[in-house]
């Protein structure tokens, strides 16, 4: 007869706060992701082993992790996406930020040269 050793697998601090951030930065806190952590199932008397991912359920949608990985899936395993990374995701806003801010200030640059001009006219 076959025993089976079950032992939950904790979330990788790193791990868990890359997922609530993202959760933060997409939702805007909004939605809070319902996570599951991950289990080491374990046959017994043999060298078979198999490691259930982390489940993360955001919006009914299914995502997958593993501890010390470069990926995560998307319903299953054979969907595989690179997990981002804080550093050049943060650089990435603070570009987009940045020229949002340009492009904003441009804009009410050329309103105020547009005023100056009209208010030449009418003089």
């Amino acid at each position: 007869m076959l025993h089976i050793i079950k032992q939950e697998i904790n979330m990788s601090k790193e791990l868990l706060s890359r997922i609530e951030w993202a959760c933060r930065l997409k939702f805007k806190g909004k939605e809070q992701p319902q996570i599951i952590n991950g289990c080491l199932r374990i046959i017994e008397h043999t060298n078979l082993a198999y490691v259930e991912p982390h489940r993360v359920i955001i919006k009914d949608s299914l995502y997958l992790f593993f501890n010390e990985h470069d990926y995560f899936y998307v319903n299953d395993l054979s969907t595989k996406y690179p997990l981002p990374n804080y550093k050049n995701i943060s650089a990435e806003i603070h570009n987009i930020e940045t020229a949002k801010h340009f492009r904003v200030f441009k804009k009410l640059y050329y309103i105020g040269l547009f005023v100056l001009f009209i208010r030449k006219l009418k003089r």
